[in-house]
C-alpha cells in the first residue's frame, strides 16, 4: 500500500483471483480518520 503525497488517499494492488496471468486490480480509496 502507498499513500498520496498529502496522505488523503491510499492505493494498493492485488492480483488475487486474476483471470489471466498479468492481470492486476488497482484500488484507490479516500483515507479518513
Amino acid at each position: 500500500p502507498m499513500f498520496s503525497p498529502d496522505g488523503s488517499e491510499l492505493v494498493f494492488a492485488s492480483n488475487r483471483d486474476a483471470r489471466a496471468e498479468g492481470d492486476t486490480n488497482v484500488f484507490i480509496a479516500d483515507w479518513s480518520e
